[in-house]
């Protein structure tokens, strides 16, 4: 691994601390801590459960998922579900971007009323998750994001 300090934006960057051992400090409250394999993720990764992306940027927790996805751990800790993979980091990363991808598809084709958004289903890839209420919430708040600013 490498052992200098790999900045992936303004709000993520890796700090190596000891050999092996990386920090991965997000400047909007999240982080992850990874130990010979082990990572410690914090609110930067659900494993079972929709996130709670509302707070937040989404381009830059992919940017964190993308980067913590590199050091290629065995065990992934989430701030919430059980102990994951490698494969839970890129189902969670495949979630935010299908988050945005159905948000901007909305948002261009003028379909983003509080009342459509209502009627979103959770899909079959994730209805498994808990916390499917987050859903809704995360595409509405994308949408948010995506709408052209009215002037």
């Amino acid at each position: 691994m490498n052992q200098s300090p790999t900045t992936e934006s303004s709000h993520f960057r890796l700090h190596p601390l000891a050999d092996g051992v990386f920090a991965a400090i997000a400047t909007n409250g999240g982080s992850a801590i990874c130990n010979a394999g082990i990572v410690f993720m914090t609110d930067l990764l659900f494993v079972g459960f929709h996130p709670y992306l509302a707070d937040g940027d989404p381009a830059q927790l992919l940017k964190a998922l993308r980067a913590v996805s590199r050091l290629n751990a065995n065990d992934i800790v989430p701030g919430h579900g059980p102990v994951g993979t490698s494969g839970d980091l890129a189902l969670m990363i495949d979630y935010v971007e299908k988050c945005l991808e159905t948000a901007r598809t909305l948002v261009e084709a003028g379909h983003a009323s509080e009342a459509e958004l209502d009627q979103l289903r959770v899909p079959d890839k994730y209805a498994h998750w808990q916390l499917p209420r987050f859903y809704r919430t995360n595409i509405r708040f994308m949408c948010n994001l995506l709408r052209p600013a009215s002037g």
